[in-house]
């Protein structure tokens, strides 16, 4: 596959676009489409915290997670409450985030390190020093990802 790629001053911002010129349609075409509709999804990902509103960059998410009937996501300075649900979340965020439980989904680069729990669980710490717990419906999909 061939990249071009063309700079124009002409070209306000906000008005980018991406053409893609195939003879056919390719799954590594798919996953180009899917990949751009995943980020300009992800570009519109806020929090709230103390009655202030606060634009989210993913990359510096540690972890999404539900309590009280809401969804939270947890950065190294604080956490945010997102109007979303965690399902909708999985739809758009990046292989970077795994679903760990019902009700987390967490960031693999935010990964300190893993330990098994004596009970079969895998225990999942935080470099923010949060520890999270697979749930056991889970535990093969984690376990698949991170080559145990």
């Amino acid at each position: 596959m061939r990249v071009e790629l063309d700079i124009s001053k002409d070209i306000l911002d906000g008005e980018e676009k991406v053409i893609i010129k195939a003879n056919r349609m390719t799954q590594l075409i798919q996953k180009i489409i899917l990949l751009i509709e995943q980020h300009e999804k992800l570009d519109k990902l806020v929090g709230k915290n103390n009655g202030n509103i606060y634009p989210l960059e993913a990359d510096e998410v540690y972890r999404f997670f539900t309590a009280n009937k809401l969804l939270y996501a947890q950065t190294s300075t604080a956490e945010f409450v997102v109007d979303a649900r965690l399902y909708q979340l999985e739809e758009i965020l990046t292989n970077d985030f795994m679903r760990i439980s019902h009700s987390e989904i967490i960031n693999l680069k935010m990964i300190e390190h893993f330990r098994l729990s004596g009970n079969g669980l895998i225990e999942i710490h935080l470099k923010n020093g949060v520890v999270s717990y697979s749930s056991r419906s889970y535990l093969g999909k984690i376990k698949e990802r991170i080559g145990l």
